[in-house]
């Protein structure tokens, strides 16, 4: 007897032959692996080089020979530091000493002083400068802080000259008159960089020191501190101040 082919085995091989094609179309040729790269940068200061390696600005004689009263016209030249960088959001400060007479220590007598006062700033780091008034018990100027990150030249200058206790009266007779300007700039979170700048008469020779991460009383303090001192005659008493902890120390 004969018998005739079903009439839809022909869809079913077509539709075997599509469900067998599927699997291999779905099927991904390749992949892909990231890898992330990462690092840091740490907020890092630089206190620069001064112009020079010229710490001292010297007044010369202070007073007028004829009256003994403070000059007038007292000036020295602005001190620059070179090279001074914050790669983040810093504060600059400045702080200052009057000039004292180092060898006359005694409570001077009717009509004279030992000390001159004067205005320190600091300018270039912020736009409106860092300024210290040694005649003024508060400063508030003394402190400027910028937003971002910074790199280039602070000028030191030193004004406004006047005697302690009034330009009336006479500075007695010293060979050394000696003050201090401490120049400090630091980031958000701290790194402490200090240059020192020696106000005097006469002049000396100014000496570097390098001070290692560990002159720091604080652990994440990690810059290196420049101070430039000046030595003073023979059996005076010289000073310097840890700019980590703020206080003096005979040296």
């Amino acid at each position: 007897m004969f018998k005739a082919p079903p009439l839809f085995a022909p869809l079913f091989a077509v539709a075997a032959a599509a469900l067998a094609a599927t699997p291999a179309l779905a099927q991904s040729t390749s992949d892909t692996s990231e890898f992330a790269v990462i690092g840091n940068v740490p907020a890092l200061c630089s206190g620069g080089t001064i112009s020079g390696a010229n710490a001292t600005f010297d007044l010369g004689v202070l007073v007028n020979t004829s009256t003994g009263l403070l000059r007038t016209d007292l000036s020295a030249p602005s001190k620059v530091i070179t090279g001074s960088f914050c790669s983040a959001r810093s504060t600059i400060n400045v702080d200052a000493d009057a000039m004292t007479a180092q060898t006359f220590t005694a409570t001077p007598p009717a009509g004279f002083s030992r000390t001159v006062n004067y205005v320190a700033t600091a300018s270039g780091w912020t736009i409106t400068p860092a300024s210290f008034d040694t005649a003024q018990a508060v400063n508030s100027a003394a402190t400027q802080s910028r937003d971002s990150a910074f790199t280039g030249d602070i000028t030191v200058a030193l004004s406004n000259f006047t005697t302690a206790g009034g330009n009336a009266l006479r500075l007695v007779a010293d060979p050394n008159y000696l003050g201090t300007v401490t120049v400090t700039g630091f980031a958000t979170a701290p790194v402490i960089v200090s240059v020192r700048v020696v106000t005097g008469v006469p002049s000396s020779t100014a000496r570097a020191r390098l001070y290692p991460p560990s002159a720091c009383s604080m652990p994440w303090r990690r810059a290196w501190r420049r101070c430039i001192t000046r030595s003073p005659p023979t059996g005076s008493p010289r000073t310097r101040r840890s700019v980590c902890s703020g206080r003096s120390r005979s040296a």
